[in-house]
């Protein structure tokens, strides 16, 4: 199952949940492959796509992901 937001009803993703999305696509997975089977969570076809294209075309969300990708990224080398 998904995590969902009582509050808002949104699905709720992580920073992880993105790496893992973005480097999928990057990397030449198709959606439905991510949904099935690389989320920890599982994830619709459906909320993946919706999730995929906020990353593209929502400046907010394309901000917000690329902020906290910069973060792991920091964290990883550090580690």
């Amino acid at each position: 199952l998904s995590a969902v937001s009582r509050r808002t009803g949104l699905i709720l993703w992580t920073p992880t949940d993105d790496l893992i999305l973005c480097r999928a696509v990057e990397s030449g997975l198709d959606l439905a492959t991510v949904a099935s089977t690389l989320l920890d969570r599982r994830f619709s076809l459906r909320d993946v796509e919706r999730r995929w294209s906020a990353i593209l075309y929502d400046p907010a969300v394309a901000a917000q992901v690329t902020h906290e990708l910069s973060l792991l990224d920091a964290a990883a080398a550090a580690a």
